[in-house]
């Protein structure tokens, strides 16, 4: 089991920190709001938004570690 909490683990650090870098905040702040911890994800200027792309591979690694857990 640990081996695999640790691959599900990089995943998602390989998804919020994926480049550029400098946009972790609002994949963080994604991976917040798609577990439901904060209603939103809006990001004040002037950071911007996720593209539709960053957002399906953070929703992804997200899924992946909540099935793995039990929490889906």
């Amino acid at each position: 089991l640990a081996p695999l909490l640790l691959q599900l683990r990089r995943a998602l650090a390989d998804a919020l920190f994926a480049t550029p870098v400098r946009n972790y905040r609002a994949r963080l702040k994604e991976a917040l709001r798609l577990t439901g911890v904060i209603p939103n994800a809006y990001m004040r200027p002037p950071l911007l938004d996720l593209s539709p792309a960053e957002c399906d591979a953070v929703k992804t690694a997200v899924a992946k570690v909540q099935v793995a857990a039990g929490w889906a």
